[in-house]
């Protein structure tokens, strides 16, 4: 099952009407709404690069809307690399870290990541605007497959230290929490 369904028909023609409320994941907030963590779908706004809304997509509850547990957090936190955990924890621990940065309005759906020159100045730019910071980006990019523009975005993000880029089936909790926003690919 796909974490992110895309309705790519009429999401942009009913933002404009009213119809649809898409919320704007994007967008920083002080506090956690207090519905958080009911698990339940909603729809988000999909940028491109450059940061224009340009369509929605329905994210998934159980993923994107899990209630933050700390002790969870906590036990990922006491793990080392040579420790197992259950799978069943390190996935909790994974989607309580998503709906952290959610809840927090620190994550950017994008269509694709556009780094077609593979250089780390136009990048950063990009990046500086997309996500509204003012100073050095902080950002874990998630791609939905290792590509060609996966390697070209991790050549421009080198020279770049609180910026990472990791395939969709390689995140870590740790990298998830250690980045303050998270920017993933539909």
């Amino acid at each position: 099952m796909p974490m992110v369904m895309v309705d790519a028909t009429v999401e942009k023609e009913a933002e404009i009407a009213g119809f649809v409320t898409v919320v704007d994941t994007a967008a920083p907030r002080d506090v956690v709404a207090e519905d958080q963590g009911q698990k339940q779908d909603f729809p988000a706004a999909i940028r491109n690069f450059d940061g224009e809304i340009i369509g929605s997509a329905n994210l998934l509850g159980v993923i994107f809307d899990t209630p933050v547990r700390q002790d969870i957090i906590h036990e990922m936190d006491l793990a080392t690399g040579s420790s197992r955990l259950l799978v069943k924890v390190r996935r909790l621990a994974l989607m309580i870290a998503l709906s952290a940065r959610v809840a927090e309005g620190r994550f950017v759906l994008v269509d694709r990541v556009d780094n077609a020159e593979g250089k780390t100045t136009p990048f950063r730019k990009k990046l500086i605007k997309l996500l509204g910071v003012e100073d050095e980006p902080n950002a874990m990019i998630i791609e939905d497959t290792e590509s060609e523009t996966m390697e070209r975005t991790s050549f421009a993000t080198n020279n770049l230290p609180k910026v990472q880029v990791a395939a969709v089936n390689k995140i870590s909790v740790y990298e998830l929490l250690r980045h303050r926003h998270v920017i993933m690919t539909t």
